[in-house]
């Protein structure tokens, strides 16, 4: 299902998906390799790599363009998502329960920006898988695992909010620092979980083309095409559409509750006017950043599913073969493309909405920035006294 579909290549016979990069040969022009030298000097094995390179290596004016918008998601989201690290272990104030889960959230999304986007982008580019048959297997899994970590986080976040303002006293017990620990370690095993398919049916398969040139293609390999749709259809239902609307349901009462309702939403303890209306600007706070992570999570995501539905739909129809190969040339890299970058926006939604992580963010990147201006400024100083010195002896 999470699949690097760069290239339309199907044998419907063997129940085969398209693969991620396939060495499918193109046309090319003989002329282009016409040698007019000494026979005798001619490099065979030089003449085969520019020959490969030439095959193999697409550098269209759209893959161009993925290049640069991979390289800047990659850069931006490695980065914002450190500093979410680096914030909540190294201020206390930030250790909360919500974050905890985003902690976790940050993970699966590095998860996807080390793996998921390098190799996304080099089997696009290069349409002949040669990172072996360990990375064949491990790419679409981990991303598939980090995808459900990111939503089963999420979701997680969600009830905890809900029980947080409808039973603040059950969720001191039932959100827990222990409690928290085995919610995590239980969201990462149900995402291996479902995921473990993945590391089954994705093999590399060689093939040789013209008797020359060899085909090493990553595909997803499954007895029966149905097979494949059912565990598409099963993926798509229960990590995706069920977690969704039990979100939306909560979010529209807690939406209502928290703006709209006069029903007292602190604990008993905490009866001062001023006080209650802070923890009440803090809540919508709060709720306002995980919708907006939400929604955006659907955004990237919808688009992906919605395109291997189709695919998937479509895959045995010979009538539309024109069209898959067209899905699978413009449409299928922007979508994936879409997909990936939901790992690097989150951090610019902690920034925007969230007042701790805007002073920790600010306090990182200033402290760093107020250490190296204070070093020029010191050597800038001391280059001045220096020269008023010498300037001073040669006036005596």
């Amino acid at each position: 299902m999470f699949v690097n579909r760069t290239n339309f290549k199907m044998n419907a016979s063997q129940g085969s998906s398209p693969a991620y990069s396939s060495g499918l040969i193109t046309s090319y022009n003989a002329s282009h390799y016409y040698y007019s030298g000494d026979y005798n000097t001619f490099d065979t094995s030089l003449y085969l790599s520019n020959l490969d390179v030439d095959l193999y290596l697409d550098l269209s004016p759209l893959n161009v363009a993925l290049i640069v918008l991979y390289g800047f998601i990659f850069l931006s989201g490695l980065f914002g998502n450190i500093i979410v690290i680096i914030s909540i272990i190294r201020f206390k104030s930030l250790r909360t329960l919500t974050n905890y889960f985003l902690l976790n959230l940050t993970i699966g999304d590095i998860l996807v920006i080390i793996v998921c986007i390098p190799l996304t982008l080099g089997s696009t580019i290069y349409k002949k898988w040669v990172y072996g048959e360990v990375l064949c297997k491990l790419f679409p899994f981990l991303q598939g695992t980090a995808v459900s970590v990111s939503v089963l986080s999420l979701l997680f976040i969600t009830g905890s909010r809900y029980v947080a303002i409808y039973r603040p006293l059950v969720s001191k017990l039932v959100f827990s620092k222990r409690n928290v620990r085995i919610m995590i370690f239980f969201i990462w095993c149900v995402s291996f979980s479902a995921m473990l398919p993945l590391l089954v049916v994705n093999k590399v398969r060689h093939e040789i083309e013209l008797e020359i040139f060899e085909s090493i293609i990553c595909e997803e390999k499954w007895n029966r095409l149905d097979d494949k749709f059912i565990f598409t259809v099963f993926i798509f239902i229960i990590l995706f559409v069920c977690p969704f609307i039990l979100m939306t349901i909560c979010y529209i009462v807690i939406g209502y509750t928290l703006w709209y309702s006069r029903k007292c939403l602190v604990d008993e303890s905490s009866c001062q006017k001023n006080k209650n209306q802070i923890i009440l600007r803090q809540r919508r706070r709060t709720v306002k950043m995980l919708v907006c992570i939400l929604v955006t999570f659907g955004i990237c995501w919808l688009p992906y599913y919605a395109v291997n539905f189709w695919i998937d739909a479509n895959i045995g129809d010979a009538s539309k073969t024109e069209m898959m190969s067209a899905v699978y040339t413009y449409m299928f890299p922007l979508v994936v493309l879409l997909g990936l970058s939901n790992s690097a926006v989150n951090p610019v939604f902690y920034y925007i909405l969230c007042r701790g992580f805007r002073r920790s963010f600010n306090t990182i990147l200033c402290s760093g920035l107020l250490k190296r201006g204070e070093q020029l400024l010191r050597q800038s100083m001391k280059g001045k006294h220096t020269i008023s010195e010498s300037v001073d002896t040669a006036q005596l």
